[in-house]
């Protein structure tokens, strides 16, 4: 029996998930219908985006094929049932870590895979530079079953503004809302409202982001709390993105840094030594298969968010912290 097969018959037994996901050859992955730069569809009928290009490190790691994954579409409302029913092994949607997501609904965050933002979009001819200085009865769009829409509710009745939030079930239709002017503004995660800018909004000169921030957003992958060992997995695959950007490990380089001298703790991080795959139940080259077909985190934000994409957002907090940012993993020792 290979390496590869033995290793993989034990993650199977540790984990009923990771066995479900052998028997059908895929990771199954729940992700936003339409958010560039998160999850969307080229016009190549291919999935790009940060969120999704989790759930390919993650197949990489268990199936060793980064192609090997079923993405399934789900609308905000219905997200959180369909993991909870087994619909999917993993939600990479976009999704904010807060206290009653992460206890109380048999689901755990996996860890945060992007800090973005509340922010607010609209359109120029609003009177006021901020929320404060709205006029009374502007209408502001907000998704049904987000952050968004409760903070955004706290916001108003806690400083006593003079606004009315109309929610919607779906993006689209909020977009429609707003771009229809049913609605003068919108909120959601800042990067959520770049993409409408950039690929949605019939002008986008017409709007504005304000300044302020309403909250901050932790986004990151969900699973069940059912099944330890993969959330183990699952969340030793996002500290392997970050890793390998620590380590200056990217998908261009990966292939060289194996025939060049390296310290102990990369040379198990690249499984040239054995001990990084046994405690998640994996072989050893389960990292190294990560940052070879996917990348690490750098390359993964660069190509869907960053100077790489349409998008180009700076990286901000989602730099490492030895550039300022706030990344980093805990040791793979």
């Amino acid at each position: 029996m290979s390496l590869l097969l033995a290793t993989g018959a034990l993650a199977q037994e540790r984990s009923p998930t990771v066995g479900r996901i052998k028997e059908r050859g895929e990771v199954t992955c729940g992700v936003s219908p339409n958010l560039p730069g998160m999850s969307a569809v080229d016009p190549r009928g291919e999935w790009g985006g940060l969120d999704v290009s989790y759930c390919r490190a993650l197949a990489a790691a268990v199936l060793a094929d980064a192609t090997r994954v079923r993405f399934v579409p789900l609308a905000t409302t219905a997200r959180f049932d369909a993991l909870a029913q087994g619909d999917v092994d993993v939600l990479s949607r976009a999704t904010t870590w807060t206290l009653s997501r992460d206890a109380g609904r048999g689901l755990t965050m996996v860890g945060v895979s992007l800090h973005d933002g509340q922010r607010l979009l609209f359109w120029n001819d609003v009177a006021g530079a901020d929320l404060g200085a709205m006029p009374s009865g502007t209408r502001i769009c907000a998704l049904q079953g987000t952050t968004s829409f409760v903070v955004l509710k706290e916001v108003v009745e806690s400083r006593a503004l003079p606004l009315v939030i109309k929610t919607y079930l779906s993006p689209d239709e909020a977009r429609s809302a707003l771009f229809s002017h049913a609605c003068d503004g919108f909120t959601d995660d800042g990067v959520a409202l770049a993409a409408v800018l950039l690929a949605e909004a019939p002008r986008p000169q017409d709007f504005r982001l304000l300044p302020e921030v309403l909250s901050q957003e932790p986004l990151g992958p969900v699973v069940r709390d059912d099944d330890p060992a993969w959330f183990d997995i699952a969340r030793w695959t996002l500290f392997a993105l970050i890793q390998a950007e620590a380590w200056d490990l990217h998908r261009a380089t990966v292939q060289v840094a194996l025939t060049q001298p390296q310290d102990p703790m990369r040379r198990r991080f690249l499984g040239l030594d054995p001990g990084v795959g046994a405690p998640l139940g994996l072989d050893d080259q389960w990292v190294r298969r990560i940052v070879t077909q996917v990348g690490s985190y750098r390359d993964v934000y660069e190509t869907s968010l960053g100077a790489l994409s349409p998008l180009k957002l700076p990286r901000g907090p989602n730099a490492l912290v030895k550039d300022g940012g706030l990344l980093w993993a805990p040791s793979f020792r």
